[in-house]
């Protein structure tokens, strides 16, 4: 069973998410606005890094810059990476959505629902991305590496040394779900 938090409080039991790699979910539409806006969006389409960046706000840099890297990056060159613009999050287990809500300061009226999807999904650590980063795609590039591998944020050496949270897995779905019933 996975889990969603709906911050949003839009969702209800039984309603059915169609998702497909091309086309925008609810959070991609809201971050395809924020590039349209800061005037980004034709250098991620085309790859150019010379695009500026310093205006954008530190979450749109962040959703900017992971989509970029798996666009264009020479290590996500033949991955068939989602993008998470196109895609629906999910934990595996009801403590992670808790823990997910805490760890982003989600107050009172939490709302979780389980998540029906048939198959195998992909989990990254998001952890990796619970940063504040120069709007600069270089520098970040060993997180996004890190998290597009789905490597665990805990079991980085050079890291869990002077950060001492445990990895916190996000399923990305991008295909038909099901929203379940309501967990908590």
């Amino acid at each position: 069973m996975l889990y969603h938090l709906d911050v949003g409080h839009r969702l209800v039991s039984g309603q059915v998410i169609d998702l497909a790699q091309d086309k925008l979910s609810v959070f991609g539409a809201n971050y395809m606005r924020r590039f349209m806006y800061y005037g980004v969006k034709s250098a991620l389409d085309s790859g150019d890094r010379t695009a500026s960046l310093a205006r954008l706000d530190a979450p749109t840099f962040r959703e900017y810059a992971l989509e970029f890297f798996r666009r264009h990056h020479p290590v996500a060159q033949g991955r068939n990476w989602p993008s998470r613009l196109s895609s629906f999050f999910a934990t595996s287990s009801l403590d992670d959505a808790h823990r997910y809500a805490e760890r982003h300061g989600c107050k009172g009226g939490v709302r979780i629902y389980e998540v029906i999807a048939d198959g195998n999904f992909p989990a990254f650590d998001m952890t990796w991305l619970d940063r504040t980063f120069p709007n600069d795609l270089g520098i970040p590039a060993y997180y996004w590496h890190k998290y597009w591998t789905g490597q665990r944020f805990e079991l980085d050496e050079s890291l869990n040394k002077s950060d001492k949270r445990p990895s916190l897995m996000e399923t990305i779905l991008n295909q038909k779900i099901t929203i379940g019933k309501r967990a908590a």
